[in-house]
């Protein structure tokens, strides 16, 4: 399990090793294999927010009063120089890095690919479910 950011940037403390980075990571489901798509995504591995009842829900576009719609409000909990898992049709999910969010058409520049739509990005996230590749034991834990 992820317990917490890593006190070096892009790293987290899991419960079994401190300041892993996302490299030496994969997702994982209490007994299940993961998604083999983007598609498998969808209901296990939503993200969820906790965007107040007065704040605008993420993916609203937000209409400022004189009629002109804003940029869409972004759905991931993800900022500039995140670590995330990105699916790639090609080579499944990767590890990946944020580097910047598009609000002119609703995606993330990515370091391994710009303009990803947010149901391509995986957030990591505390308490999230995951295996961690030690090289000690030279296999994942």
């Amino acid at each position: 399990h992820v317990l917490r950011f890593g006190l070096s940037p892009g790293t987290f403390d899991l419960d079994c090793k401190d300041g892993v980075g996302p490299e030496r990571m994969r997702l994982l489901l209490a007994g299940a294999s993961p998604p083999a798509s983007a598609e498998g995504l969808a209901s296990a591995w939503a993200p969820t927010t906790n965007a107040l009842p007065s704040a605008p829900t993420p993916g609203d576009t937000v209409v400022h009063a004189v009629g002109v719609a804003a940029a869409p409000v972004p759905m991931l909990a993800l900022s500039e120089g995140d670590p995330c898992f990105y699916w790639s049709a090609t080579r499944g999910w990767i590890t990946a890095q944020a580097l910047r969010y598009r609000p002119e058409d609703g995606t993330w520049d990515l370091d391994v690919k710009n303009q990803v739509g947010e149901h391509n990005i995986f957030c990591i996230s505390e308490g999230q479910l995951v295996e961690y590749h030690s090289s000690s034991s030279g296999g994942w834990q």
